[in-house]
């Protein structure tokens, strides 16, 4: 038997070590870091005879193949060339996702030091490069570094949490985090500060039961409905105008220039021209016009699926793991109103931080599930403040 935790270590802290050298320094690890999730995955099945775990890699894979499929051969926008290449970068963050929460890696007590240790220096590193105005040489853009930020807040949580003390933090840990969350600051985005005040609201104020996280949800999900509504193409409704037409990467002048900016008159827009598109990948939801109606719906299944995991996890005493799975979230949705994180390094490793955070609902099998979800929160937690020898519990 292969054991697969200990490889999946490596691929996750080559992934973490990404976060700060992928932007630039080292361009390809991005596209490392997925190879080396696929071929973990196929080598899983192939020595542990472990296909039916990754269900939903296939499920997803399986979508993307066929708008693939459908671009190559009914989309006239762009060349096959561009097309695959916007095909491996919308694969990365769910292969990402799906081989962690296949996998649900269990991590040793060193592998967990060591990747924290790893957090706070990158961190640090981060803040140094802006500072000292070196960022555009190490990290390419002074964002990365609030990205890299999370990140490694991020994993740093994930791996401070303690299976044997599932509600509760340590004081040291706490405080390494909100030094690595503050230390993005330094990258003077108003969507980063956001996103802090969210975080420092779940890590000391949220309790379960204390937001009524579906009616959050229903505001987010009739704003961006109302957006998407305008943004998808009217000649293209049900798939969409395909991969690589259409506010991607791949659909600017660096790789090939999609016709159908000259179709709608989008390449005299200053940012969006064939000479100038420095902003046509600079957000993520106007790509969803690529994948039409249909696309929107698996998008909006997708998080619905990943949030129905989460109160799962929340109601088997899990909250702090919950808190966790939603602040990646939330960074990703906040991040995707005015960038593009989700395709990037950072994106994957919130990805598979996700991953992982879902995979410990699969302990609970379906009519548990449905069992618990029918309850309230509330029935589960009393949120009283409990002093205890390594910090509070709930």
């Amino acid at each position: 038997m292969l054991n697969i935790h200990r490889a999946y270590f490596y691929v996750f802290f080559v992934s973490v070590l990404g976060l700060f050298l992928a932007p630039h320094l080292l361009s390809f690890l991005d596209e490392l870091c997925l190879l080396a999730f696929a071929v973990l995955a196929v080598v899983d099945m192939t020595f542990n005879r472990c296909f039916g775990k990754y269900k939903l890699m296939f499920v997803l894979l399986g979508v993307m193949a066929l708008y693939l499929a459908y671009s190559l051969v009914a989309s006239p926008y762009n060349i096959p060339k561009a097309q695959i290449n916007d095909f491996i970068a919308q694969c990365k963050p769910l292969i990402a996702f799906s081989v962690s929460y296949a996998i649900a890696p269990q991590f040793t007590a060193n592998e967990k030091w060591v990747l924290k240790k790893v957090c706070i220096f990158l961190a640090f590193m981060a803040f140094f490069v802006i500072a000292a105005d070196i960022y555009d040489v190490t990290i390419f853009h002074i964002y990365y570094g609030g990205l890299t930020c999370v990140g490694c807040a991020m994993v740093y949580l994930l791996m401070s949490y303690d299976n044997d003390n599932p509600r509760a933090y340590t004081r040291s840990d706490l405080i390494w985090t909100c030094v690595i969350l503050l230390l993005g600051l330094i990258c003077t985005r108003s969507k980063y500060y956001g996103f802090v005040v969210l975080a420092f609201y779940m890590l000391f104020v949220y309790r379960p039961g204390t937001v009524n996280f579906k009616s959050v949800r229903n505001v987010v999900v009739a704003t961006l409905a109302f957006v998407l509504v305008v943004l998808v193409l009217a000649d293209h409704l049900l798939l969409g105008s395909g991969l690589a037409t259409y506010a991607t990467y791949s659909s600017g002048p660096d790789v090939s220039y999609s016709d159908l900016y000259y179709d709608y008159g989008i390449n005299l827009l200053w940012g969006l021209s064939p000479t100038y598109g420095d902003f046509i990948a600079d957000t993520f939801y106007p790509e969803l016009a690529q994948f039409g109606l249909l696309g929107i719906f698996f998008f909006g299944y997708f998080c619905w699926w990943i949030w129905r995991k989460y109160r799962i996890v929340m109601r088997t005493h899990h909250y702090q793991l919950f808190g966790i799975g939603v602040m990646s979230f939330a960074f990703l949705a906040i991040d995707g109103t005015a960038g593009c994180a989700v395709l990037q390094a950072s994106g994957s490793l919130l990805m598979a931080v996700m991953g992982i955070v879902a995979a410990q609902a699969k302990a609970v099998n379906k009519e548990e599930a449905k069992a618990l979800l029918a309850r309230p929160v509330t029935e589960f937690y009393d949120n009283k403040k409990e002093k205890i020898e390594y910090g509070y519990k709930f």
